[in-house]
């Protein structure tokens, strides 16, 4: 470290906080006023693409969030935002209206990101987000009950919720590690997981029934998903492996439609 490198603290855990809780670890640690950024150990900013969250939120005082595009390491184009977890995100999820939303973003984005306008989005992936500290006193920390997924889209509802905006900066570019090869226990593991935080977040906002809705459309996905899969593969195409991902998280989801009464 150079003399003129910030100092850095490193914060250590006996015990796994999950997602919410180590962010909330670090937050906790920070001294800054104004902003907190947090940003994954496997996200690497291009230079100056923190400089263009900042002027976001320097510049639009309701907003409370923003967040970059992400990339893969080889550059191509990341999820980066999303549609708050809903039935009704679910139902669009299944109809196949998210999968057109988001490839009429990859196409767009790479003449978006030459300019330095920004637009409103319901959540920011949580890789990195650029926090107003205001706000984040205001509304409370991550929601650590949330152990896996759904803490970034549960943190900016909450932002929303309390009238600010959460925006994406397509000229501010993150390249970041997302996934990875997984065993079939660790997908089993992960897939159960996400359901179980998805579970919390849904009953708090949309009640039992909304749950139940919630299922019977991620279930459905995943099952159109599959079949479309088979067909692929008997014209000859190598999707093995997305197969097995998707039948897998149909027995994840069916357990829930079965035994919803």
């Amino acid at each position: 470290m150079s003399d003129q490198s910030p100092p850095v603290r490193v914060l250590l855990s006996a015990e796994n906080l999950g997602f919410a809780g180590g962010n909330n670890l670090g937050i906790s640690a920070t001294s800054s006023r104004d902003y907190v950024l947090l940003l994954n150990t496997d996200a690497f900013p291009v230079p100056g693409s923190i400089e263009h969250l900042l002027t976001v939120l320097i510049k639009k005082p309701r907003t409370a969030v923003v967040g970059p595009q992400l990339l893969y390491p080889n550059g191509k184009w990341q999820r980066s935002t999303g549609n708050i977890p809903s039935p009704s995100s679910a139902m669009l999820d299944a109809i196949g209206i998210t999968t057109l939303q988001r490839l009429i973003s990859q196409l767009l984005w790479p003449m978006r990101r030459y300019f330095s306008f920004s637009s409103s989005v319901e959540y920011v992936d949580g890789a990195c987000m650029l926090i107003r500290r205001s706000v984040l006193e205001q509304i409370g920390y991550l929601d650590e009950s949330l152990f896996f997924f759904v803490e970034d889209a549960e943190f900016c509802a909450r932002v929303q919720d309390n009238g600010y905006k959460v925006r994406y900066v397509p000229n501010s570019v993150v390249f970041h590690l997302r996934g990875g090869s997984s065993s079939q226990k660790n997908r089993r593991k992960s897939l159960e997981m996400k359901r179980d935080s998805l579970r919390k977040f849904i009953n708090l906002r949309y009640g039992f029934d909304g749950w139940v809705n919630f299922c019977n459309w991620t279930y459905a996905n995943y099952q159109v998903r599959y079949f479309m899969c088979r067909i692929f593969m008997l014209l000859g195409f190598r999707f093995n492996q997305r197969c097995d991902e998707y039948l897998e998280a149909m027995n994840v989801f069916r357990k829930e439609v079965v035994s919803s009464p």
